[in-house]
């Protein structure tokens, strides 16, 4: 309702994360989660403009845009992760190999591959095979957590363990 909002700092209606190091003077849109007497908001999109003439501050308006959001987090996920086991894909092992080699802090990688899994679905069914690696997944997952390492489906029954920071074989 207007009596909530006419006359307050925009800064009281953005989540504190959303508003870190925003200076709003030049942007013509904010898009941030808003506050409400609820604790966290949605997002919402508000175009910006400055108020002319004798008043002083903004005036704008929200447009609640929490579903495009969480459809952009879906699909960004979706990139970057295996659906089945939902252990980072391929793209994301590359890009996280690339950065940790960058950095030459030393890391190691583990190859796994099933041995004869083409046997296991062939004669348990797919959906068997799919919880082989899901477990296998789980598994592999908790091993390298704790190290602050990854594993990630390569592909198929592939996957590739990465650990960090290791600098002696």
């Amino acid at each position: 309702p207007d009596v909530d909002v006419i006359g307050r700092e925009l800064s009281e209606f953005i989540v504190g994360e959303d508003l870190a190091g925003r200076s709003f003077p030049g942007f013509d849109a904010v898009e941030a989660r808003h506050g409400d007497r609820s604790g966290w908001g949605e997002w919402h999109h508000a175009p910006l403009r400055a108020a002319c003439g004798e008043q002083t501050g903004w005036i704008s308006h929200c447009i609640d845009i929490s579903a495009r959001r969480q459809l952009e987090e879906e699909l960004t996920w979706s990139a970057e992760h295996d659906p089945l086991t939902g252990l980072p894909n391929r793209r994301q092992l590359s890009r996280v190999v690339d950065a940790l080699a960058a950095r030459q802090e030393g890391l190691a990688l583990l190859f796994v591959d099933v041995d004869d899994f083409k046997v296991i679905n062939d004669s348990l069914g797919h959906e068997v095979g799919d919880a082989l690696l899901q477990a296998l997944a789980g598994r592999l997952a908790r091993i390298v957590s704790p190290y602050g390492g990854m594993a990630a489906r390569f592909g198929g029954d592939e996957f590739v363990l990465v650990a960090p920071g290791l600098c002696d074989p």
